[in-house]
């Protein structure tokens, strides 16, 4: 019988070998502190990863073809499971790219999870952010919902 490696996870048990650091080091390669494989990405595009001003115009302009809108909760119990589910189901019916922020948490419309995660309660205000080809009739989709059932 061969003996465990040095830091083998057995049932209930975590074996220690004496004399072996229990750190396990990132292998230095080019490029970027630390090294593996960012930093041989960042050697090869030589040295940083540096966006171009066409890469940077691109960015500015997808942002202003964006919807956007607020929507302050009335409900006493806020965006509580059964509310955040029908949100979600009203935001999967269309191809646009849905965020909603509620302070500073933010996440995807489409996933009920990520809103039962904001802890959106009564009056406090959701910003969402439409993205896509249909954002202009998925955010009225939306407020309309919104207004009927939140």
């Amino acid at each position: 019988m061969t003996p465990p490696p040095p830091y083998c996870k057995t049932p209930g048990t975590f074996r220690r070998v004496p004399g072996v650091s229990l750190r396990r080091r990132a292998k230095k390669g080019p490029g970027l502190p630390g090294g593996g494989e960012a930093g041989a990405f960042a050697h090869a595009l030589g040295g940083a990863a540096r966006r171009s001003q066409a890469a940077v115009e691109e960015a500015t302009s997808e942002e202003q073809n964006m919807t956007q809108f607020s929507y302050t909760i009335q409900d006493e119990l806020g965006l509580h499971a059964r509310p955040a589910g029908l949100l979600a189901k009203e935001a999967a019916k269309f191809k646009s790219t849905v965020t909603v922020e509620c302070g500073a948490k933010k996440g995807d419309a489409k996933k009920i999870m990520s809103l039962m995660m904001l802890g959106a309660k009564k009056e406090h205000t959701l910003s969402f952010t439409v993205e896509g080809e249909d954002e202009e009739a998925c955010a009225a989709a939306l407020e309309a919902f919104l207004k009927e059932n939140l």
